[in-house]
């Protein structure tokens, strides 16, 4: 309960409900991907359906998360670290909408294909949820450990998802040129899947980006930081 009879005590409470309810955004947007997972081993449209239909209750937790950050800036005029907390945790919760909204493009993917059809990308695609969950369980606890470098290290693991996407592409592109129209369109499809997934990683990097910005103050471009790291060492 808020103690609205202590200013101060009643900030700080309702900055720390904030945080929960990001927390809770990120275990909604994990959830939603354990739940393709299962959809996609186990050939449950209706598990599908479920994340699709589960999407408006995501959006409406991003909501809340953000009157209730705008109400905090109005209200308590905060300063210094609590007001790069405050922003921060609204720009987080953006990016893990987004998140979540391509678990909803992947559940519609599912609903579109056949069992047969989809099994012959299913490693591929299990492959890439597993390391993206990891990397947002990573990032949310940077967030609440305040650690900076734990947040850097999860945009590093970005690059790790970047490299499972590009290495379907020659695969899937020959696909779409040699094989029979239906494959080459779930071939297509595939792509688009992998791509957003691809994507995913990069919202979570920004959400590591929000991170360092809550803790140290500054700003970080870590997604432009790792593609120069990648490139000094390429052409060393």
């Amino acid at each position: 309960m808020v103690d609205f009879s202590n200013p101060r005590a009643s900030f700080d409470q309702e900055l720390e409900h904030l945080g929960h309810m990001l927390n809770e955004l990120s275990q909604e947007a994990i959830g939603a991907y354990e739940q393709i997972k299962i959809a996609l081993q186990e050939n449950k449209k209706d598990v599908a359906l479920d994340v699709v239909r589960h999407d408006d209750t995501i959006n409406e937790m991003t909501e809340e998360i953000n009157d209730l950050a705008i109400l905090l800036i109005a209200r308590q005029t905060p300063v210094a670290s609590d007001l790069r907390r405050v922003i921060a945790t609204l720009r987080m919760s953006s990016h893990l909408e987004r998140v979540a909204d391509y678990a909803v493009n992947l559940a519609e993917y599912i609903l579109l294909n056949e069992e047969k059809d989809l099994g012959t990308y299913r490693d591929k695609i299990i492959g890439m949820i597993d390391h993206l969950v990891i990397m947002v369980e990573e990032v949310m606890k940077s967030y609440d450990l305040q650690d900076a470098k734990m947040a850097r290290n999860v945009a590093e693991m970005d690059r790790t998802l970047d490299d499972m996407y590009t290495s379907s592409l020659t695969e899937l592109f020959e696909i779409t040129r040699s094989e029979t129209t239906h494959v080459a369109v779930l071939a297509t499809q595939t792509i688009l899947i992998l791509k957003y997934l691809e994507r995913a990683g990069d919202h979570v990097t920004n959400i590591a980006e929000e991170v360092a910005y809550y803790v140290k103050g500054k700003t970080y471009e870590f997604n432009k930081s790792s593609v120069k790291a990648r490139y000094l060492k390429d052409n060393q």
